[in-house]
């Protein structure tokens, strides 16, 4: 993902600043707790996904700023397109990097 995303839970909407195989990065202005089960819906790629997820960390900000948090993807009907399509950005990153590092 090169750009924040948006997208909905049942908790309120969030924004997904970053993604791993197995989690997300996301940012919400809701308190949210630690062990949270909730699903995740967004689009990327043009491909609707939804995935069960869980709450694993949570980042406290008394500012009233948006609340970063890192959620676990437990599966859910689109939890293997997920991570094939983090895996194909991960490969793309690595392709970039290694014909930028052949440049020199």
């Amino acid at each position: 993902m090169k750009r924040n995303a948006p997208a909905t839970s049942r908790l309120g909407s969030v924004e997904i600043f970053d993604v791993t195989p197995t989690g997300l990065g996301i940012t919400h202005d809701f308190r949210m707790e630690k062990g949270t089960q909730l699903w995740l819906e967004f689009t990327w790629a043009g491909r609707p996904l939804r995935l069960e997820c869980e709450v694993r960390s949570i980042h406290r900000r008394g500012d009233g700023s948006k609340q970063p948090s890192g959620l676990l993807v437990r599966g859910g009907p689109s939890a293997d397109d997920y991570r094939r399509l983090v895996e194909r950005e991960i490969e793309k990153m690595k392709a970039t990097q290694s014909s930028r590092s052949s440049a020199f």
